[in-house]
This record gives C-alpha cells, sequence and structure tokens, in this order.
C-alpha cells in the first residue's frame, strides 16, 4: 500500500510519459512510443495496487492530472490510428498472399 504522496507521484509520472508519448506520436516514432507505453502501464499497475484513499486536498490535483492525461491519449490515439490502419492493411495483404500461395502454389519466375 502506498501512501497519497506517493499516489500523487505517480500520476505525475503517468502523466509526463503520457507527455513524451505525444511528442513521440507527433514525431511518428513508432518504437519508442511502444516502449515508453509499457512504462506507463507499470504505472498504472501501481495506481491500480495503491490501494490509497485520496485526501480531499489532493484530489483536486490527482483529478486534474488525470484529466491532461486523457486529453494527451486521445491526442496520441489520433495519431496512431492511422498507423494501425495501414499496418492492419499492410497484414491482411501478406495473409492473403500467403493463402493464395498455399492454395495454388508459389509461380515460379
Amino acid at each position: 500500500m502506498s501512501t497519497s504522496i506517493e499516489r500523487i507521484e505517480l500520476h505525475r509520472a503517468l502523466h509526463d510519459h503520457y507527455c513524451t508519448m505525444a511528442d513521440l506520436a507527433r514525431a511518428g516514432e513508432w518504437e519508442e512510443l511502444a516502449a515508453l507505453e509499457q512504462n506507463a502501464r507499470r504505472i498504472c499497475a501501481k495506481l491500480e495496487h495503491s490501494g490509497t484513499t485520496v485526501p480531499a486536498e489532493d484530489a483536486a490535483e490527482i483529478a486534474d492530472l488525470i484529466a491532461r492525461t486523457l486529453i494527451l491519449d486521445t491526442e496520441i490515439r489520433q495519431h496512431a490510428e492511422p498507423m494501425l490502419e495501414s499496418t492492419r492493411k499492410l497484414l491482411s495483404g501478406h495473409v492473403r498472399d500467403q493463402n493464395v500461395r498455399k492454395a495454388y502454389g508459389a509461380f515460379a519466375p
């Protein structure tokens, strides 16, 4: 179990991660973004298990951090969705090609 101060620090760290992730998404740095996203998941897991009731004086700051983090999450998704769709199309084309090759054999050049 963590203290309220530790919980605020986790929320700040998560928000900082999302700020960096948004910068990476804007720049199209997908591998770095994915690595940082794994760190953000670890922070979220710590928050889920923190179990600390937040004092009223800290609740406003945490609510603000959560709101700003959600805005960044939306922006990241807006940048990532076109890339993910492109990847889905590429992969589905590859799967279709493999299925044709399995069904009819590879054509020799």
